[in-house]
């Protein structure tokens, strides 16, 4: 009886490390999880909304991007460059908020306050919440990560004032399979030049 009891405890702590090892992937609580930005939901079809302008530069992989007329272009005090709304496949899937560095500080406390602390990655991809003890990450600069099953938020940070900084929201779903679609793409078109 007291080997089972010990088998169970012993199966039972290896449960808990093993959902608690995979917890540190994701952050975001689905509490917090944005279910679009502003007054647009993650899916809504382009052509429900009004006042979408098609941005300058508009593509980006199989993304099109969009901008609003008349658009809000500041969140709390960070006054805003542009914020770019992303289509694929005329379903709503990624956000891009352009604005100059020396707001960085306040955006990053806004972005915090709405959805808890983030992971801090580097350019090198390693992220804070895996690092050994005494290894540091490389940079600056630095990306600020928020993400749950559902969500990517990601804060870039150049520290550099002549240039400018930007979060990026990707609805996974919708993202992850335009990514695979355009991976898909780019073998097939590699496999032609043999």
């Amino acid at each position: 009886m007291k080997k089972n009891l010990k088998k169970i405890a012993v199966l039972v702590f290896l449960c808990f490390f093993v959902v608690s090892c995979f917890g540190l992937k994701y952050n975001l609580s689905p509490k917090k999880e944005p279910k679009g930005f502003r007054d647009i939901e993650w899916g809504t079809d382009i052509n429900t909304i009004p006042d979408m302008v098609l941005d300058r530069k508009p593509y980006d992989g199989g993304i099109i991007y969009y901008i609003k007329k008349n658009e809000k272009l500041n969140i709390g005090v960070v006054d805003v460059k542009k914020i770019r709304y992303g289509f694929y496949k005329d379903k709503f899937c990624a956000v891009k908020i352009y604005f100059n560095s020396n707001y960085t500080p306040y955006m990053f406390q806004i972005l915090k306050a709405a959805y808890g602390e983030p992971i801090i990655t580097d350019l090198t991809g390693r992220r804070s919440d895996s690092l050994r003890r005494g290894e540091e990450l490389a940079g600056p600069p630095y990306i600020y990560l928020w993400e749950n099953e559902r969500i990517v938020i990601n804060h870039y940070i150049t520290q550099n004032s002549e240039s400018d900084d930007m979060v990026i929201y990707d609805f996974k779903p919708i993202y992850e399979h335009q990514m695979s679609q355009d991976k898909k793409r780019m073998w097939e078109k590699g496999a032609k030049d043999l």
